[in-house]
C-alpha cells in the first residue's frame, strides 16, 4: 500500500508513526519525498495491523 502527499505531510506522517513505533517505508524514485509505503498487509501479524489502523484513526481521523 502508498500514500502520496507533500514531502512536509509524509515527513510528519512518517515522524509521528515513529514516535509510537511504527516505522513506514519510504516511496520509490521521483516519488520519494512525496511518498510512503506499508508492507503487503498478508505479512504483518494481525496485531500490528491494527496498530496501524489505530494510528491512523487517532492521528488522522
Amino acid at each position: 500500500m502508498g500514500l502520496q502527499g507533500p514531502p512536509s505531510l509524509i515527513d510528519d506522517v512518517k515522524r509521528r508513526a515513529l514516535a509510537q513505533g511504527l516505522q513506514l517505508g519510504n516511496g520509490y524514485g521521483s516519488w520519494k519525498a512525496g511518498s510512503l509505503r506499508i508492507a503487503n498487509f498478508p505479512a504483518i501479524p494481525d496485531a500490528a495491523f491494527e496498530q496501524l489502523v489505530q494510528f491512523f484513526a487517532r492521528e488522522f481521523a
